[in-house]
């Protein structure tokens, strides 16, 4: 049995609820040309970096596996998923055309790749000379190579996103600039969601929406749920946390599934001691670096414990009655495109929320509209509200190495926490 062999049993053997194929595993690995010299640490360092004693972790992270798996099988034509994405639109399609599987292949590569097999090299060689986005180039490479029945590309975060795969067979965008009113929002999605039944031949049933709308409500219940429960106390691995909530982001292609899991999960915290806490300071961050699995795990090994996701705070937006007008309030929710003012007030109030007293960013530095930000944001925590804020400098999706060195930062960062 070779080093690709063994990780793969070693994943799979701690991941029982797993139904990935070993053999279809193994050539996503190869495919991608994982590093073989990391592989050897992947089943050991899963269960340091996630919470592996509950279920509802082991199913979301075996969920994701199942996906990249099943791009080399090649099984039912699947259609390509942007991240984020509206998730009551995208549950609506999944009922609404049960013969395709809508999911984010890039996303699940980058899982399989970088969090669980501990890939750290570029996927595409071109953003060694650039700053670019890692989760767009495995995109536009998913597009390109694995022959999607087509790719929904959702402009609302990043100005990059709909440009990836522009062109494409098959690619659909919707573009949702930062400011637009809710009834231009809801306008733009509504023209954009009559564009989906033409391309797909045949309308959303209202059955179809009903569902849709039905498992969007419960995810967004389990969600606030393990907040709740993690800003309370430190119950769940700063990795595992935002593994749940990348779900809110990013669906893989059996969503019921996967809200089950995060309902399974609220459910294991809430039951959980509370004297289960992992010791050390807490420090909040835009996203947990989950899949710089290095840095995370030098942060905790110097006592402090990466939690909160700034990048999922949600702000009161108007009540919707129809498709389209979920989209509109989905994108209108997000405190991230707020005026950032705004955002950062919201920002401080999460991290008092949280129990925190600094803040992590400086993993998107490489995204234009993310990452020019991010200055002011740390300028207006400090200013107006006494929050120290660090930067990481990392790539979150590894694709433009050798520019720092985040295991080594976030020694330095752990000895600056106030």
């Amino acid at each position: 049995m070779d080093r690709i062999d063994e990780a793969v049993s070693g994943v799979l053997s701690r991941l029982p609820e797993c139904r990935a194929d070993a053999a279809a595993l193994r050539a996503g690995l190869e495919y991608f040309g994982a590093d073989v010299n990391a592989l050897p640490r992947a089943a050991a360092a899963l269960e340091t970096n996630h919470d592996l004693r509950c279920a509802g972790v082991r199913k979301l992270l075996s969920l994701w596996l199942e996906d990249f798996a099943s791009l080399l099988e090649r099984r039912a034509p699947f259609a390509e998923l942007s991240v984020p994405a509206p998730p009551a639109l995208v549950y609506a399609l999944h009922y609404a055309f049960p013969e395709l599987r809508f999911m984010s292949a890039a996303m699940a590569a980058q899982i399989a790749l970088r969090g669980v097999f501990l890939h750290t090299e570029p996927v595409d060689l071109s953003a060694t000379r650039m700053r670019r986005c890692g989760l767009n180039s495995m995109r536009r490479r998913i597009a390109a190579e694995f022959s999607p029945r087509a790719v929904l590309q959702f402009g609302v975060l990043c100005d990059e996103c709909c440009k990836a795969c522009e062109g494409a067979d098959g690619a659909l965008s919707l573009v949702l600039p930062r400011g637009m009113s809710s009834a231009a929002a809801r306008s733009f999605a509504a023209g954009y969601i009559g564009r989906l039944e033409a391309f797909f031949g045949r309308r959303i049933t209202p059955e179809a929406k009903r569902g849709g709308f039905g498992l969007y409500a419960r995810l967004l219940s389990a969600e606030r749920r393990i907040a709740a429960v993690c800003a309370a106390r430190s119950c769940l691995r700063g990795n595992s946390l935002a593994l749940a909530q990348f779900t809110l982001l990013a669906s893989p292609s059996r969503p019921e599934e996967a809200v089950a899991a995060l309902e399974e999960l609220a459910g294991e915290l809430e039951a959980a001691p509370a004297a289960r806490d992992y010791p050390g300071k807490r420090l909040y961050c835009f996203i947990v670096p989950f899949l710089q699995s290095a840095a995370a795990g030098r942060f905790m090994d110097s006592g402090v414990f990466l939690t909160g996701g700034g990048a999922f705070i949600e702000l009161d937006a108007g009540p919707f009655i129809d498709l389209a007008g979920s989209v509109a309030a989905w994108a209108e929710a997000m405190a991230v495109r707020r005026p950032e003012a705004e955002y950062a007030a919201a920002l401080a109030a999460d991290i008092r929320r949280w129990g925190c007293g600094a803040y992590l960013g400086g993993s998107f530095n490489f995204a234009r509209a993310l990452g020019a930000a991010e200055p002011l944001r740390r300028l207006i925590l400090k200013r107006e509200y006494g929050i120290a804020s660090f930067e990481l400098g990392a790539d979150f999706w590894s694709e433009n190495c050798g520019r720092s060195d985040p295991a080594a930062r976030a020694e330095t960062i752990s000895a600056m926490m106030p």
